[in-house]
């Protein structure tokens, strides 16, 4: 439903894919000889969409689905009986519900802000007409949906890197890296450097990068500070005790949760010590402003962080 402009449509499909896709990706930027955020250049959003169906859509699919759909079984009864027996509640190919299920079920799916904000569900006649209300609430308050970028708020905590006497930042040689990891790391660059999370550097020191396969096939970006780390002082700021907020939940009736997003890179990177954050890359030299992961002493500076931001709410109604 949240709207992505076209001339981004190929980046986004890139980062939101998995790992056989990122490799078709690839392959087809080579081909045209660009890398794979410059695509949008040489061939258009529909004739992607088009080589797109040719190699991953199978023909005739809805068939196949529901062929192999009556092959299997609902515990010991054929799927194909079960079927008839529960259509009401099932869908399959072709098998349409009727506008009641869909509506009751996009309310119980939808986020509780967004089912509060879409009114009785009675005033609907068609899904449509869901569908265009809940993009119209989203695009009106697009705002809330943004991530964090740009420059960071002016607040008390800032993450510090204080080394051990005599030392100095180290710096390695940079990893050698496949085809795919190479245009993940181009376009997350790309991102960092436009969200303003990142600067190139002329640091005397320098991380290497490298990348972990998650378990959903996609590249997380890591940096290998763990040269750094060994040579910073740790901060002996304190973490809660589990036992004690456990404790405080003790009888309680009502939760509320809040999870910051990118909650690390909403805080700011001590000026001086933004030299000792750099990385390198094929691509250039680049240090953080912001405070990235993987960093000694990150926790510490986060939980101060929002211990400072809470403290007036702290063991009334808030917990951290």
């Amino acid at each position: 439903i949240l709207p992505v402009a076209k001339h981004k449509y190929i980046g986004a499909l890139f980062l939101n894919s998995k790992g056989g896709c990122q490799t078709w990706l690839t392959h087809l930027a080579t081909s045209h000889g660009v890398n794979v955020p410059d695509l949008k250049d040489v061939i258009t959003w529909e004739e992607l969409t088009r080589l797109w169906k040719k190699r991953f859509t199978v023909d005739d699919a809805p068939t196949l689905a529901i062929n192999r759909l009556f092959t299997m079984s609902q515990g010991n009864i054929a799927t194909r009986d079960w079927l008839t027996e529960w259509q009401k509640i099932a869908a399959v190919p072709n098998l349409n519900l009727p506008f009641e299920h869909l509506r009751r079920e996009f309310y119980n799916r939808s986020c509780a802000a967004l089912s509060q904000a879409l009114g009785d569900r009675e005033q609907y006649s068609t899904f449509a007409e869901i569908i265009d209300k809940a993009r119209e609430i989203i695009k009106t308050n697009s705002d809330v949906f943004e991530g964090p970028h740009g420059v960071v708020p002016d607040r008390p905590i800032r993450h510090e890197i204080i080394l051990e006497d005599g030392a100095v930042p180290p710096r390695g040689c940079i990893y050698r890296m496949s085809e795919e990891e190479l245009s993940v790391l181009r376009a997350q660059l790309d991102d960092l450097l436009e969200k303003g999370w990142i600067r190139p550097s002329s640091s005397p020191c320098g991380a290497p990068v490298l990348f972990v396969r998650k378990k959903n096939k996609d590249l997380r970006l890591c940096i290998d500070y763990r040269k750094l780390n060994a040579r910073t002082i740790r901060n002996a700021g304190p973490l809660p005790r589990i036992d004690d907020l456990l404790e405080r939940l003790g009888g309680a009736q009502f939760f509320s949760k809040l999870d910051l997003k990118s909650g690390y890179l909403q805080l700011e990177i001590r000026k001086e010590d933004r030299y000792k954050t750099a990385f390198k890359t094929r691509y250039g030299h680049f240090e953080w402003l912001v405070m990235p992961f993987g960093l000694t002493n990150a926790p510490a500076t986060f939980q101060a962080a929002m211990t400072t931001e809470f403290r007036h709410m702290l063991d009334r109604y808030v917990l951290i």
